[in-house]
């Protein structure tokens, strides 16, 4: 169940394994070149997920979060001071303050759930408008959460033909400019 972070060029050669031994579901790069990255993987019973850095030599990984409920989706404030993190299996919506400078040292009281979903299966992947506006697919229920800086709601978008079963299964929201 375990799989790889790799690279290669663009018509498939220099094929490389930068990494393997998690789950790696969803990243994000930050300016430096280093980037995050979730380990989804348990549940409320088996806490065995996590988030973590890797620096820009993709060598050094170092955990921000562990512990977590089936950690899904990541993305990061323009400023990079701000972690985003969806735990599916958690139903929550998590906001991580770092310290500035820093990629992987969070402020007193930084971590926080400002948001707890409701059904099943819940929040999967998110990204960053230029706003800092976070959107959030949520998986099982053909719809996209929006919510402000803070981690307020402040829309949602139901994907057309949900009514009729279509589109339940949505992991990702992506933003087309000017739209």
């Amino acid at each position: 169940d375990h799989g790889y972070i790799f690279t290669m060029n663009p018509d498939g050669t220099d094929y490389q394994v930068l990494m393997e031994g998690h789950t790696y579901d969803d990243l994000v790069f930050d300016s430096k070149g280093g980037f995050y990255y979730t380990h989804f993987t348990g549940d409320l019973s088996n806490l065995a997920g996590g988030v973590y850095y890797v620096a820009p030599d993709y060598k050094t990984v170092t955990p921000l979060l562990e512990n977590l409920p089936g950690p899904n989706g990541v993305a990061l404030s323009t400023d990079e001071r701000f972690v985003w993190i969806t735990e599916t299996t958690g139903g929550r919506l998590l906001r991580v303050e770092l310290k500035e400078g820093s990629p992987t040292e969070i402020v007193p009281f930084g971590a926080m759930a400002p948001f707890r979903f409701t059904g099943c299966p819940g929040p999967d992947s998110c990204e960053i408008d230029k706003d800092d506006n976070l959107y959030v697919a949520v998986f099982g229920q053909a719809k996209v959460m929006v919510f402000n800086r803070r981690g307020f709601p402040i829309g949602q978008v139901l994907l057309r033909g949900r009514e009729n079963g279509y589109f339940a299964n949505c992991t990702h929201a992506h933003i087309r400019p000017g739209t």
